[in-house]
């Protein structure tokens, strides 16, 4: 079977949103705290001299990524049983997620023109 364009720009940016949403949830819960030691000490500091915090960081968020994604496996079934199909599940937990996130930086109004915006480029 032959992917056209169109579906393996679906596919990536489908890829794309589950990932996203599975740092967000590595970022925000398990490495939040190794998170924020870092970005201090890149506050205070300067960039150059937080390496090892860096590394830590980054080692946490690549350890709890596919422990998100089994969460967000979770919230799929419990949040999309309207949507059919497991994949297009993910994809409903995931924009959940990420639209939390959005409202989060941007506030109720801000994060409904950014979801519109993603919607409108897919």
């Amino acid at each position: 079977m032959t992917m056209t364009g169109s579906s393996a720009s679906y596919e990536e940016m489908r890829e794309r949103e589950i990932n996203t949403a599975a740092a967000v949830m590595s970022t925000s819960g398990p490495c939040r705290q190794i998170g924020d030691v870092y970005l201090t000490c890149v506050a205070t500091a300067g960039l150059g001299m937080c390496r090892g915090l860096r590394a830590s960081y980054e080692q946490c968020a690549k350890e709890t990524r596919d422990g998100s994604k089994v969460v967000l496996g979770t919230l799929a079934n419990q949040a999309c049983g309207h949507v059919d199909g497991q994949d297009e599940k993910l994809l409903c937990a995931a924009n959940l997620v990420n639209r939390e996130l959005m409202r989060d930086l941007y506030g109720p109004e801000g994060a409904q023109d950014k979801a519109s915006d993603t919607n409108e480029k897919s």
